[in-house]
């Protein structure tokens, strides 16, 4: 892949977020009840979310230099606003 590196940070946070989620709508549908995951289940949610974050990664690489965790961390890092845009 072209941008290895460029948008590491932000998939992982974005599939944290959306696992947060997944796990608050099991707590409530089970509010009593104590479910485990069977594996098979993860393993197709992993594929699943691979499988939307590659692509979506490479588009948003053709656009933007950086991912938007990676680019508020470097504008944090370097006390001014890094560019964001590809140009041309």
């Amino acid at each position: 892949m072209a941008g290895d590196g460029v948008d590491r940070v932000s998939p992982f946070v974005f599939d944290h977020l959306f696992e947060l989620g997944e796990e608050i709508v099991a707590v409530v549908r089970t509010v009593s009840t104590f479910v485990v995951r069977p594996v098979a289940s993860r393993v197709v949610h992993v594929v699943a979310v691979w499988a939307v974050q590659v692509p979506l990664s490479v588009l948003w690489l053709r656009y933007f230099r950086f991912g938007p965790v990676e680019w508020v961390w470097r504008t944090l890092t370097y006390g001014e606003r890094q560019p964001l845009w590809r140009r041309g």
